[in-house]
């Protein structure tokens, strides 16, 4: 049976990457689901002149908004009747700074970081979950209990601190939180979904404010990507877990070593107690 695969901004850059790697795969169905519905016609048509019946779709989306984002994944389900891959991948970063620099003047924070990066990615996962759990579930022995991925775009700001990005940076560093506490209570057997990330450095797309800044930097290339997404479709144990993309290096970033034996205790202690 063909898989169903959703990628939030999938129109461009490491989404149009990600969707590419799919449409290779015979008898997947992509659907596209962006907030730009320009870039999102672009982007299918594309990907169909390169791969020849393609079978990929968009929706225009906003992922920052719930009603926004439990139509299009509705609609998915509705056309298919299931939904085996998710890619919460859509993320934009801060343009002006979140303090106050301006004595004269109090601002309001922009905020659409936190509404785009944390929200919209815990959107897309209690979505994902509530449709995969339709779906029927398949023996180990089947290579369809391959199924069932959420997969979220991360970056090396979630593992380490920014200056330039410092509410980009607080973003990426929930969602590495936020996957790294649902990787067990959603791999249980009454689920099994496995859900990870994979955290990039540097990579020159569209989303790239400033491209001279790329010339001091060691870059990543969708190659690394590619191979990552592979990775995590096709690994059986990777729940809970964010791999580190840099240059051509997949690594796995494990979360910080407990500096007390009562911290490990207590965090044991609250993995006990299951999901709630």
């Amino acid at each position: 049976m063909p898989s169903v695969v959703i990628i939030t901004g999938g129109a461009s850059g490491i989404g149009f990457q990600i969707s590419r790697y799919f449409l290779q795969k015979e008898g997947t169905y992509v659907f596209i689901l962006d907030n730009n519905s320009e870039a999102g016609s672009l982007a299918v048509g594309k990907l169909s002149s390169e791969f020849a019946g393609a079978a990929v779709s968009f929706i225009e989306c906003n992922v920052a908004s719930w009603p926004s984002q439990a139509a299009a994944f509705e609609k998915v389900f509705n056309q298919h009747g299931r939904i085996d891959i998710v890619f919460a991948n859509a993320g934009i970063f801060e343009k002006e700074p979140i303090y106050g620099v301006d004595v004269a003047e109090l601002k309001e924070p922009n905020l659409a970081v936190v509404d785009v990066n944390i929200n919209g990615v815990i959107h897309s996962i209690n979505l994902a979950v509530h449709y995969m759990a339709k779906n029927p579930l398949a023996s180990d022995s089947d290579p369809n209990s391959l199924r069932r991925r959420i997969i979220c775009t991360c970056s090396n700001a979630g593992i380490y601190p920014f200056p330039t990005l410092p509410l980009y940076t607080a973003s990426k560093h929930a969602v590495v939180g936020l996957i790294r506490s649902l990787g067990r209570p959603l791999a249980e057997p009454n689920l099994r979904i496995q859900i990870s990330a994979f955290a990039p450095g540097p990579i020159l797309t569209n989303f790239s404010s400033n491209t001279e800044v790329y010339q001091n930097l060691f870059t990543t290339p969708f190659s690394t990507v590619t191979r990552a997404v592979d990775m995590l479709i096709n690994s059986r144990d990777v729940a809970g877990q964010v791999f580190e993309l840099h240059g051509e290096h997949i690594t796995l970033s494990p979360p910080p070593a407990y500096a007390h034996e009562e911290t490990r205790k207590n965090i044991e202690y609250y993995w006990s107690l299951g999901h709630i």
